[in-house]
Order: C-alpha cells, then structure tokens, then sequence
C-alpha cells in the first residue's frame, strides 16, 4: 500500500514538475518570439520608411545623369557659340535636358514604389510566420497541460485507489 501511495505521489509529482517545466519553456519561446517580432518591426519600419533617392543606387543614377546633362549642356553651349546657335535651339536644348531629369526621376520613383512593395510583403511574410510559431507554441501549451492534468489526476486515482484497497 506504501508502495503505491509514493508511486501515486511521485505521478503527481512529476506531472506537476513537468507542468512547470512546460511552462516555463512556453514563457521562454514566447518572449522570443516577441524579441523577433519586435526586430521585424524595427526593420520594416527602417527600411519602409527610408529615403528611397539616398540608396547608393539612386545617387548614382542622380549623379551620372547630372553629370551627363552638364556635359551635353556644356557641348550645346560651345556649339551655339561656334556655330552661332539660336535661342530657339538653347530653349528646345533646356526642354531635352528637364525631360531627361523627369524621366529618371520618375523611374526612381518606381523603383521605390516596388521597392516599399517588397519591404511589405517581406514584413507581412515573417509576421505570418511568426504568428504561426505562436499559435504552434500555444497548441503546445494546451496539449502539455492537459497531459500534467492527466498525469496528476491519474497519480492521484492510483492513491485514492492504493487507500481504499487495502480497507
């Protein structure tokens, strides 16, 4: 009878233990899954909202168009003076240049378009992940506890049982 009395405690025991022990490896997994989800935050929130023109690209491309506008008005100055140009021919030079800038500006404003759009959809892609590693350590949870529930009440019916036996 002593016998079963401390192997009932001990299922108890172990069920409660194990219980603790789930719990806290729970708590511990959340907390980082919390830590990942906030750095995933941090990094959409830097990246989404960045200046997309001060990308080492776009001033390049920024600097290489200026560049080769200042050449070519450079060019058209000289021959004009040379040549003996017209102002028409000046104005329709300054028109080309100013469709020029509007059409890199308009690409890189493209380009930041999609850009944002891919910084999204990565955001939401490991938000989604995360959410799902939450919702696996909860279904965990509910499943550990129902086991310690079942170990202590199953230790606690092999003592009931161990008393009334031997009366």
């Amino acid at each position: 009878m002593i016998e079963s009395i401390i192997g009932g405690v001990l299922n108890v025991g172990g069920a409660i233990a194990g219980g603790i022990a789930s719990s806290r490896a729970n708590r511990k997994a959340n907390n980082m899954l919390q830590q990942q989800r906030e750095r995933n935050q941090a990094w959409y929130d830097r990246n989404y909202n960045q200046d997309y023109t001060q990308r080492a690209d776009a001033q390049n491309i920024i600097n290489s168009t200026r560049e080769m506008l200042q050449e070519r008005s450079q060019r058209s100055a000289a021959t004009n003076a040379v040549m003996g140009g017209t102002d028409e021919a000046l104005a329709m030079e300054k028109e080309a240049q100013n469709q020029a800038v509007a059409q890199v500006t308009s690409n890189i404003a493209s380009q930041a378009d999609n850009y944002k759009d891919r910084i999204e959809q990565a955001y939401m892609n490991n938000d989604s992940a995360l959410t799902q590693q939450q919702i696996g350590n909860q279904q965990q949870k509910a499943q550990n506890i129902s086991q310690a529930v079942a170990g202590a009440s199953a230790g606690a019916a092999g003592i009931v049982g161990s008393i009334f036996d031997k009366k």
